[in-house]
Parts: C-alpha cells; structure tokens; sequence
C-alpha cells in the first residue's frame, strides 16, 4: 500500500535552504564543532543500529547480542535501517513517525551530554548557517534546539547510505 499524502507545512519547511543543503559529517576534522557533530550523529545511528524494527534493544543487559535478534542483526533489520528506508520512501504514516521518534529521543539524549560551552558555539554556528530555529518557550533547552539541526545531519547521513 502506497503512502502519498503530504503535510503542507512539512513541505515547505523541508524546502528552506538549510533543509535542503547537505551536511557533511567528519570525525576526522581538527575542529571541536565539527568532531562533535559527527560523534553526536554517529551515536545516535550506533544505538539504533542496536535496536530491532519493533524498537527493541538486541543486547542482553551484560552486551551480548541476544539469540532472538541474531538473525535480524545479521541481516541489518534494524531501527536505522528502517529510518532510512523511511524517510524518503513511501511508508505508512504512523510507522515513519515511530521510527522518528526514537531518532529525536536518542539525539536529544546525546545533546543533553554535551558540554554547554560546545552547545552555545553550535547554537551560534547553526544560527549563523541559517537555521531557522523555532521560538524558544522558557522550558526549551540550549541541547534541545541544537538537536534540531543535527537531525539534518542525521537526514543526510541516512539519505546518503539510501543512495548506495
């Protein structure tokens, strides 16, 4: 079954420059910033590497991958293997929102772990890029606003593993 109802508002955000842009993603840079998008994005794709399709972790609580999901892993069915499939593909509604979903709770986690001196040059690095930030209310968090724009990093990490 074909998926192919569109959110207005959903299209013309993802149509703003900085949505549209690639992102590049570099462990390997000498820059601060750019280490740690590249380790904040590459964890979050890391722990849902870690997860089934049902969003269930694959380890037993000491680490060892559980017999249940070794064929799964074996196989890459995992939750970043459906996340990518399903951000540019025609998938039920509901099952591309779950898996979103886990997405943003794993980068907002992450953010939350970095230090608030990195968070601040990101949010001004990000603000000075282009990002069109949404308005802060007095409950949003420095790490939950610069979660935002690493999730296009994430997209873009997806999308271009989508193309191979």
């Amino acid at each position: 079954m074909m998926y192919c109802e569109t959110d207005e508002e959903e299209t013309l955000y993802d149509r703003c420059g900085w949505r549209a842009a690639y992102h590049n993603i570099a462990p390997e840079s000498e820059d601060i910033l750019e280490k740690t998008i590249a380790y904040t994005v590459l964890q979050v794709k890391s722990n849902m590497q870690g997860m089934t399709e049902t969003g269930e972790s694959m380890f037993d609580p000491h680490g060892r991958l559980d017999a249940r999901y070794l064929l799964d892993y074996a196989c890459g069915n995992t939750a970043w293997k459906l996340y990518r499939d399903c951000i540019c593909g025609d998938y039920n509604p509901l099952m591309r929102q779950a898996v979103e979903s886990v997405a943003w709770q794993f980068m907002y986690r992450e953010t939350a772990r970095i230090p608030q001196d990195i968070l601040k040059k990101l949010f001004d690095r990000f603000g000075a890029a282009g990002f069109p930030y949404s308005y802060p209310t007095e409950k949003t968090t420095l790490s939950s606003q610069v979660a935002e724009p690493l999730m296009d990093y994430l997209y873009t990490l997806a999308d271009k593993e989508r193309g191979y």
